[in-house]
């Protein structure tokens, strides 16, 4: 399985943040900063893991979940929700699914570590346990 989680999401910030805390982890962050490269770099990539925001230039979170579940290349692929938005309101928007998970901002990035291992399991040994990033 590769070990590339994408990040998609407008904020530099955020994608730094993933960058600087999951490679930690082992994993590789590719970024993709508006809705129009993200489903095109995503079935690029074949990454592990999507990191996802919602409110960005060029379509939502939403349209890009959409897209993502009809290419084969993403449709198997876990994503987490990262928003400003209440997780219930993404959630009631894009629906439910084992493969998908829904957080808000600020980001907490022991949170985000929890659910790749429900997501990934035995991609995050248990004992690993890096600081957090200051962003």
């Amino acid at each position: 399985m590769a070990r590339t989680i994408l990040v998609i999401d407008d904020d530099p910030a955020q994608g730094l943040a993933a960058s600087v805390f999951l490679r930690k982890y082992g994993f590789e962050i590719s970024v993709a900063q508006d809705a129009y490269s993200a489903t095109s770099q995503a079935s690029q990539l074949s990454p592990c893991l999507i990191l996802l925001d919602f409110e960005m230039p060029a379509g939502t979170g939403a349209d890009v979940y959409k897209r993502l579940r009809m290419i084969s290349q993403t449709s198997n692929v876990p994503v987490i929700f990262i928003s400003g938005r209440k997780p219930e309101e993404i959630s009631a928007m894009v629906g439910e699914s084992r493969l998908t998970r829904f957080l808000g901002k600020p980001v907490d990035w022991t949170r985000v570590v929890d659910l790749i291992r429900e997501l990934l399991p035995g991609s995050i040994p248990d004992a690993a346990a890096p600081d957090k990033p200051a962003v």
